[in-house]
Parts: C-alpha cells; sequence; structure tokens
C-alpha cells in the first residue's frame, strides 16, 4: 500500500469556480497593502523569506494561468464571451480596463500601481526599420 508524499497533495480542498475569484481578490488586496514602511525594519533572514514565499506564489499562479488558459482555449470561452480568439484577447489584456482601487478603499497604494505596466509590452524595441536595407 503506497501513500501519498504530503509535499503532493493540496493544502485545502479545492475551491469552487466561484470561489476562485474571490481567493485572487483577496490575494491582490493583500499584495495593494505591502508598503515599503513595512519592509523598511526587516531582517536578512525574512527577506529571503520573503522571496522564498513570492517565488513559490509566482509558481504556482503561473501554473494555474497555464491552466485556465488551457481550459478557456478549449472551451473556446474567449470567441464566445468577447467575440475574438483567445490569442488576441491575451495579447490585449489589462490594456483596455482602468485600475479598479477595489481592494478596500485602497487606491493606487502599493507595488501593484507602480509596476503597472510592467509585462504589458509597453516598452517595444525601435521599429522604426533602423539597420534594415533601402527598401
Amino acid at each position: 500500500m503506497s501513500t501519498t508524499p504530503s509535499s503532493l497533495t493540496p493544502p485545502a480542498p479545492a475551491q469552487l469556480s466561484s470561489g476562485l475569484g474571490t481567493v485572487l481578490d483577496e490575494v491582490l488586496c493583500g499584495l495593494e497593502t505591502v508598503r515599503v514602511a513595512d519592509r523598511t525594519m526587516a531582517s536578512d533572514g525574512e527577506r529571503l523569506t520573503w522571496i522564498e514565499k513570492v517565488t513559490a506564489a509566482e509558481r504556482r499562479v503561473s501554473a494555474l494561468k497555464a491552466v485556465l488558459i488551457g481550459e478557456a482555449d478549449e472551451a473556446g470561452s474567449a470567441m464566445r464571451a468577447r467575440h475574438t480568439p483567445l490569442r488576441d484577447w491575451l495579447a490585449g489584456s489589462g490594456q483596455e480596463r482602468p485600475p479598479t482601487g477595489g481592494c478596500g478603499g485602497v487606491e493606487g497604494a502599493g507595488a501593484g500601481s507602480e509596476a503597472e505596466g510592467a509585462g504589458r509590452g509597453d516598452e517595444r524595441p525601435d521599429q522604426s526599420g533602423a539597420g534594415r536595407g533601402n527598401q
């Protein structure tokens, strides 16, 4: 009789799909409350522990994102809900929506607003044609 290692079992039962949005909202709200002033007196060990936790969270979020994209693609969700192919919706995702500020009245606080444009492709390499031959 084999037993499943505890590292492979989820820490809690999976949330229902309606609960997933709530959990993600809570995580985003929690991140908005992280302030520089709260980190300035941290020990070196605390900082390294935070980095380990953020790295673990980043991996879990990345994996969840991949699964959700696969499920949405298989179901044709973007075409039905947004009338656009999923790859096109993903390429524009986040660019058409203004910040909501719906985190308990905290608007623009924390690292989220500073890094809002990061990773969206806002910084594009020069595409003026420099370096190309005359056409």
